[in-house]
């Protein structure tokens, strides 16, 4: 888990976005034409699953490691933020698999499309909104935890807005982000 604190930007960059987006565009390009075009329908959200499990180490990572470091500022939230952490990584996990057994059942014309409406609605629907939210925690807890580690005091919103954006404007956001974390790691040893 130190890898993701003391990786470059780039090393971040690559499983978050760049092999997930390979893997889509080789999906779309080279499966059509060579390979069974099915299993373009299983690439989408394996990629997809990749690039968030990634993503959620990388802030668990970051969070850990800060959290070791701002031991004397009431942080709050670190339980909060664990179960935001494994929520996403649970559901995502649980939707890739409802996905290749919808898949699966699918192709074999066991499914209506009032059920998948059905199921979509019912089943979908609010695990992406769980999703969702957690996933703003995250952004929020991992931006105010870098925002207090830089200055040293506590923060209020508009103090680590910036970096909520950025985490929220992922994978653009690691570029900016991932050099200072290197830096207070760095300042840290």
């Amino acid at each position: 888990m130190e890898w993701f604190v003391r990786a470059r930007h780039w090393h971040i960059f690559l499983p978050v976005f760049l092999i997930p987006f390979i893997m889509i565009m080789a999906g779309v390009f080279l499966l059509k034409v060579y390979f069974n075009p099915a299993l373009l329908f299983f690439l989408f959200p394996l990629s997809i699953a990749i690039g968030q499990i990634v993503l959620y180490l990388w802030m668990w990572s970051v969070v850990k490691m800060l959290a070791d470091k701002l031991l004397d500022y009431n942080i709050g939230g670190l339980f909060y933020f664990r179960l935001a952490i494994i929520i996403p990584l649970v559901l995502t996990g649980l939707l890739l698999l409802f996905w290749m057994y919808g898949a699966t059942l699918f192709s074999l014309g066991a499914y209506s499309m009032a059920g998948i409406l059905y199921t979509s609605l019912f089943f979908i629907l609010p695990i992406k909104v769980l999703v969702i939210i957690s996933m703003f925690y995250c952004y929020l807890f991992v931006a105010k935890m870098l925002k207090t580690a830089e200055l040293q005091r506590p923060v209020s919103f508009e103090d680590f807005f910036t970096e909520f954006i950025l985490i929220a404007l992922l994978p653009i956001g690691i570029w900016f982000l991932q050099p200072r974390i290197n830096n207070l790691v760095k300042k840290n040893s």
